[in-house]
């Protein structure tokens, strides 16, 4: 059974921590939460056992997705403006949802807003599902009595995060399979292909091109050592998944992510729309400026914009503008350094935010639709390298040896 490692506070505010067995982490949230604690943080223990390691090397089979989260809002919007109170809108969400850890949570938020906690703080139970910037939202519009508009807005908002990972798929889905087959096409080739030329050319005992001999030789490794190739292979899948679950590995890879030839600047307008877009959301949610930046740094999804973003804070605190703080970032073009220095001078920074969140999505827009067409050429090229490669290693030593069966003329 798993064991779950968790953080919280108890009834006098004291901070516990320890760890809990379980079927599964929803589970260990609602054991807790009957024992009187407010989680601040749970996750699983980690797996120090290769075998375990080996065997927990699986997609996460019971998530709650974005798509549900969005349903979910806008359903507790309607409910809401409608005038039902919020129990009864829980109790019954949780009973039509078909995602059995989404509806335990609703049940969990139902038992709190029973016990007599806002929603905004059951929610805070639940930080694996739903985020700071989520939370924030639902309190802002439980203090000002206009919690249906904010479900609109949060909908609103997850819908264009759900939109833009729907275009990234879309845009990946045929280079992925590209690169698929060619892997494939590797392994069939060298593996039931190869080795019968190979056995054809030794028969004929003729001295065989320099590049026959290294495709050979590599065929030969594949076929003679291909347990030791698919261990290397899970080893060095599971040293990249642990060191990416380091915070050193997490911030050097989100670092090198936006320095990507191709995908770098669509990734890097992708999270400088989503910063002007979530900063237009805190304005306009009436939240503080210092909160609504650690909010922020929270929702932007890269670790290193993260680290700047919360430097800005820093700044912010220290009385600096907010145009300024983002300048000294070095993180942001000079269009959205503009747009919150214009915003700042009129006081329409939510308008500003939304001009410069829009002008981003249009572009990544138009780089996702011709994506496709700037990776095809560099595919083109890999795919002809490698017909190339095998033509000249497959038939160099046939046409040697058909030459040397000519027969010779007089001389």
């Amino acid at each position: 059974m798993p064991i779950f490692n968790y953080r919280g506070r108890v009834a006098d505010r004291q901070l516990v921590e320890g760890s809990l067995e379980s079927t599964s982490i929803d589970n260990a949230i609602v054991q807790l939460m009957e024992k009187g604690i407010t989680l601040i943080d749970i996750y699983p223990a980690e797996q120090k056992n290769f075998l375990k390691a080996l065997l927990t090397l699986r997609i996460e089979s019971k998530k709650v997705k974005l798509q549900e989260l969005i349903i979910f809002c806008r359903q507790m919007y309607t409910l809401t403006r409608a005038g039902i109170s919020i129990v009864i809108s829980i109790r019954r969400l949780a009973e039509i949802s078909r995602n059995r850890l989404f509806a335990d949570t609703l049940r969990g938020i139902e038992k709190g807003l029973l016990a007599g906690q806002s929603l905004a703080v059951c929610l805070r139970h639940y930080p694996n599902i739903f985020s700071p910037l989520f939370m924030e939202l639902v309190s802002v519009g439980e203090e000002s009595g206009h919690l249906d508009d904010s479900f609109l807005q949060i909908a609103s908002y997850l819908q264009l995060e759900a939109d833009t990972i729907r275009r990234i798929k879309s845009a990946i889905r045929y280079p992925m399979m590209v690169v698929i087959a060619i892997t494939a096409a590797i392994f069939i080739v060298n593996i039931f292909v190869v080795p019968n030329f190979a056995k054809l050319y030794s028969s004929f005992h003729t001295q065989l091109p320099l590049i026959t001999k290294l495709l050979i030789g590599f065929s030969n490794f594949m076929v003679n050592h291909w347990l030791m190739l698919l261990i290397a292979f899970v080893a060095i899948v599971l040293f990249i998944r642990s060191y990416l679950s380091t915070m050193n590995g997490k911030l050097a890879w989100h670092r090198y992510q936006l320095k990507l030839p191709i995908v770098g600047p669509i990734l890097e307008k992708i999270l400088l729309s989503r910063f002007a877009r979530t900063l237009a959301i805190v304005f306009r949610a009436g939240i503080s400026l210092d909160k609504g930046i650690r909010l922020l740094a929270g929702a932007v999804g890269n670790l290193y914009a993260k680290e700047r973003i919360l430097v800005m804070q820093t700044k912010i605190e220290n009385g600096e503008k907010l145009s300024q703080a983002a300048a000294e970032t070095n993180m942001f073009s000079p269009l959205v350094l503009q747009m919150l220095t214009v915003g700042e001078e009129t006081g329409a920074m939510e308008v500003m935010l939304d001009q410069v969140a829009g002008f981003y999505e249009s572009e990544v827009d138009y780089d996702l639709d011709s994506l496709s067409a700037k990776i095809e050429p560099i595919l083109l090229l890999v795919v002809a390298g490698m017909v190339l490669f095998l033509a000249l290693a497959v038939f160099l030593p046939l046409w040697d040896i058909y030459q040397f069966a000519q027969p010779q003329g007089p001389h």
